[in-house]
Formats: structure tokens, C-alpha cells, sequence
């Protein structure tokens, strides 16, 4: 079962729907005795069964968390991680704790991996600065998210009111043409045979259409 969580000092309420459960960072439940996870303040959190050790509001992005003393002794241990994250994230970070003395020695090979991985690295000096990222970076990809969410309803909203002002053209018409053809363009594009296909659109309405795309435009003088 999914089990939710709310960081301390947290100012954000109890998921209630799948629009909270969005914007929610995603714990592996590989990390659930990782210290670090006591250093969450700012985000609420549940554990998943995911392959990155985090994976943030947008679910494009995810991170993984290595510390220096750990890479030292299990060499391969990021290699492995990063490789295995394939292609499935469009941003991927690894986020490194520097817990090691000798990290002049330790941390270009961990560099090196995230390369391997089209990983950006982050580096942090104590646990709660590795929450502080964790939680930008959850933050960052939530505002996004919700910017093109918004952007998306603006733009369906403004191809609706478009199409409704050529007569005859219903709110119910505009939302058939803007499901199946995506876009303007892709309307004005749109052949009579493919209109005419068009689930409540019938010949006149159709004729409405192509010649209010297609019919030359008259100006009419004043003088």
C-alpha cells in the first residue's frame, strides 16, 4: 500500500486527490532508513516502487543520492544505478553528499558516472543541504508542471471560443474539433472528408467551416 508522508515544519496539507498525489516528491523504498530522510522539511513525500531513489512532481525528473564514503566502498554501486535509469527520465541529477575526506580523490570518478548517465551533479556537505536540493528540485518541476498545465487550459479555452464564433459552430462542436485535431493549424489543415468524419458535424456545418478557412478575405471600403 502506498504509505504518505508529511516532513516536519511541512506547510503543505495531506494529499486528498490525484492532483496532491502529483505534486508529491516519490521515495524508493530503498531510501525509507536513509538518514536524509529526516531532513525533509518543506515537501510531503510517499514511498513507490521506482528505480531512481527519487522521483519529482513532474515525473520527467528524478535523482539519485550517493555519499563519498559509500562510492568508496561499493565502486560499482553508482555505475550500476545510473545505467540503470536508461532513458526514461528527461532530467536525471545525482546528488552527492561529501562525507569523505580524501573527495579530491573520490569524487571525479563519481562525476565521471553521472556523465556516464546524462546526469547533472550536485553536491552537498551535510544532510539537510541535500534535502534543501531535493526539495528545489521538487518544487521547480511542481511550478512547472502546473505553468504548462495552465498554459495548455488557455490555449483549449481560446481555440473553443475561436471556433464558436463562426455561426452555427456549438461549444460541443469546438470541443469535438479540438479532441480530435489537436490544434488550429491542424483544423485548418483538415480535409472536408475528415471534418465531415467529425462526431456530430454534419455537411453544413462543414461548409461553414472550410469556407470561413479557406474563402478569400474581402475588406469592404468606407469610401
Amino acid at each position: 500500500p502506498r504509505q504518505m508522508h508529511q516532513s516536519r515544519h511541512a506547510n503543505l496539507s495531506q494529499p486528498a486527490n490525484g492532483t496532491a498525489i502529483r505534486e508529491m516528491l516519490f521515495v524508493s523504498r530503498g531510501q525509507i532508513r536513509n538518514g536524509l530522510m529526516h531532513h525533509f522539511c518543506n515537501v510531503n513525500w510517499v514511498i513507490e516502487d521506482i528505480d531512481p531513489d527519487f522521483v519529482f512532481a513532474s515525473s520527467s525528473s528524478c535523482a539519485l543520492f550517493i555519499s563519498l564514503k559509500f562510492q568508496s566502498l561499493h565502486p560499482s554501486y553508482l555505475r550500476a544505478r545510473v545505467l540503470g535509469l536508461g532513458c526514461s527520465f528527461a532530467l536525471r541529477v545525482v546528488v552527492c553528499l561529501v562525507d569523505d575526506e580524501d573527495a579530491n580523490i573520490s569524487l571525479p570518478g563519481v562525476n565521471r558516472f553521472a556523465g556516464l548517465g546524462d546526469c547533472s551533479l550536485v553536491c552537498a556537505w551535510s544532510h539537510d543541504e541535500a534535502a534543501r536540493y531535493i526539495e528545489f528540485f521538487n518544487e521547480s518541476e511542481r511550478l512547472v508542471e502546473k505553468s504548462n498545465e495552465s498554459n495548455n487550459n488557455d490555449y483549449i479555452t481560446q481555440l473553443h471560443e475561436a471556433l464558436t464564433c463562426l455561426h452555427g459552430i456549438h461549444k460541443i462542436d469546438a470541443a469535438t474539433l479540438a479532441a480530435r485535431f489537436g490544434t488550429f493549424a491542424c483544423i485548418l489543415r483538415a480535409t472536408h472528408r475528415s471534418l465531415l468524419s467529425s462526431p456530430g458535424l454534419g455537411l453544413t456545418k462543414v461548409v461553414r467551416l472550410f469556407e470561413a478557412f479557406h474563402a478569400p478575405l474581402l475588406i469592404k471600403s468606407h469610401f
